[in-house]
């Protein structure tokens, strides 16, 4: 009886220890947990790489968008030439000199077939748009055989003053006329640089038609426009009446002289000491809104040439 209840309790003494023994792997089991956790850490820093590679990306774009800035500064390039898109849409000129080819023995009428002959020293320079001719004002001058109009005329043109005119006048542009006893009209500045026109009708009569109050701006382009209109005068300066008036007659006389650039054809001593450019010629009185659009466009020239 001993002896069995011996046995018994050696048995269940063996049976109670078995625990303890499977509790062991257990701990092992753990260990291999924060393995995993230190696995997932590694997988948290490969994220924050690819969020450095989406920085790389922003940068990328920041390089385009200085690229497109420096396309944009291409549109700063200024054209040196007469521009294509003017708002001028009134009548086309009988004769009109852009003075692209100043300085050649023969300059180019861009409206038509009166070509200006050089004479005396015209330069060729950098114009209100492309070139332009500078006049020596000892002896430079342009002239051609342009049919006079001796009823409504209008002219215009960029007119730059170089210096004072070394005797009482400076011609800009004249058609057979001076400023004493000759036919046709003639368009000065005075020994002031004041802008004048004269003009010559019936009887042989010749009358200072109009003249500005302010003399011109030395080195400084200014747009000179002149309409004559039945008798009616009007000077604009940069788009704007400057002067006017009704004369005595409603025609001019023509006496067959040249239209010329520079120079007074029938004084030797009155010439201009300046440049001009982009210089029409019209049959006809221009409005008020055409004399301004030729001068809003600046360089651009004629859309009918």
């Amino acid at each position: 009886m001993t002896t069995r209840l011996f046995t018994l309790l050696l048995l269940a003494a063996c049976t109670t220890e078995t625990p303890k023994d499977t509790s062991e792997p257990a701990d092992t089991d753990t260990g291999t947990g924060d393995t995993a956790d230190t696995g997932a850490d590694t997988s948290d820093t490969g994220v924050d790489t690819a969020d450095t590679a989406d920085t790389a990306v922003d940068t990328a774009d920041t390089a385009d968008t200085a690229d497109t800035a420096d396309t944009a500064d291409t549109s700063d390039t200024v054209d040196t030439g007469p521009c294509s898109a003017p708002s001028f849409a009134g009548p086309t000129p009988v004769v009109w000199y852009s003075l692209e080819d100043a300085g050649s023995a023969s300059v180019t009428d861009d409206a038509g077939t009166y070509d200006a002959t050089s004479s005396g020293t015209v330069t060729a320079v950098a114009g209100k748009a492309g070139m332009a001719a500078q006049f020596d004002g000892t002896s430079a001058h342009l002239d051609a055989d342009v049919p006079l109009t001796t009823g409504s005329f209008s002219w215009a043109g960029w007119v730059r003053l170089d210096s004072l005119p070394s005797g009482d006048f400076g011609i800009i542009a004249n058609h057979g006329n001076g400023p004493i006893s000759y036919s046709g009209w003639l368009l000065t500045v005075n020994s002031t640089g004041t802008p004048m026109l004269f003009t010559e009708g019936g009887g042989g009569a010749t009358e200072i038609a109009t003249s500005a109050t302010t003399p011109l701006s030395l080195g400084v382009w200014t747009h000179l426009g002149v309409t004559f209109n039945a008798g009616e005068v009007m000077l604009y300066v940069n788009g704007n009446p400057a002067a006017g008036g009704t004369l005595t007659y409603t025609a001019v006389l023509d006496g067959g002289n040249p239209y010329v650039l520079g120079h007074d054809e029938n004084n030797g001593v009155r010439y201009l000491p300046g440049t001009l450019d982009e210089v029409g010629y019209w049959n006809t009185a221009l409005t008020a809104a055409e004399i301004t659009a030729l001068y809003d466009d600046g360089e651009c020239g004629l859309s009918s040439i």
